[in-house]
């Protein structure tokens, strides 16, 4: 998540914010065919928040789940990384995990892409 920014008179925040996987929003622009790629990682059945923050957090984590299930429906096709639940938040640290997982998932799904292009 970005720190919101002004821009004239209004304020931007991330979109993940109300909208973590933006399928219902790509098919209202007019996408005949969408592909939407899951990149909300779970949080871990078994992770105790540590701290107030960290309950906050995993509350995020779950309200932003549903908020991606309720999406789900407007794509023709989900691709889903294979992204580690976590207790806690994914950081720059881990940007060659995430990277290796989104690339393995993208190569894995490239002819159900085709497929659902040519069909769409």
């Amino acid at each position: 998540m970005f720190e919101p920014v002004a821009v004239g008179a209004r304020l931007y925040a991330d979109g993940g914010l109300s909208s973590p996987l933006p399928a219902r929003i790509a098919r209202g622009l007019g996408a005949r065919v969408v592909v939407a790629v899951d990149v909300v990682y779970p949080p871990a059945d078994n992770a105790a928040p540590r701290d107030p923050l960290d309950l906050l957090f995993q509350t995020f984590l779950v309200q932003t789940g549903r908020l991606k299930e309720s999406e789900l429906a407007a794509a023709d096709l989900v691709v889903r990384p294979d992204i580690p639940a976590t207790g806690g938040q994914y950081g720059f640290k881990d940007r060659l995990m995430l990277i290796g997982a989104d690339e393995a998932a993208g190569r894995a799904a490239v002819e159900m892409v085709r497929a659902a292009i040519r069909s769409g």
